[in-house]
């Protein structure tokens, strides 16, 4: 199984292009930050309608969730030494951090859903004690 979900954000604006076929394709950085606050940068790929909306609606800064799966490019440098990236591969995109709603897009149907935030459906809770972790 090749899958993985990440929260981010965009390291810059989106860059569109279209493929020969007429497929919009969205190249994106999303950097993700661990419990340690480490920060890990993640290249992107987002084909069609989810490419689409995310050239439209995101921009440097914007938070985001992903969906999708790794791939790895492998070439040859001028030099002829080989080099390799990983990238994601994006199938569905949620839109976080913003208003009281979360967009979700999913490329498998092409439709875009509106739901109640999870973060907004939280209640704070007020410990006594230092939390562990």
């Amino acid at each position: 199984m090749n899958n993985i979900t990440i929260i981010g954000r965009f390291t810059k604006a989106p860059e569109q292009a279209t493929l020969s076929t007429g497929t919009t394709v969205a190249n994106f950085s999303l950097a993700v930050k661990d419990r340690r606050g480490e920060v890990t940068y993640f290249n992107c790929k987002a084909f069609g309608k989810t490419g689409e909306l995310i050239f439209k609606y995101c921009a440097k800064g914007s938070q985001v969730g992903v969906n999708g799966s790794m791939k790895c490019r492998k070439w040859q440098a001028k030099d002829g030494s080989s080099r390799e990236s990983w990238e994601v591969l994006v199938d569905t995109m949620t839109l976080l951090g913003g208003a009281n709603t979360s967009t979700t897009v999913d490329e498998s149907e092409n439709a875009t859903t509106v739901k109640p935030s999870a973060i907004d459906q939280l209640t704070p809770v007020e410990a006594e004690e230092e939390m562990p972790f």
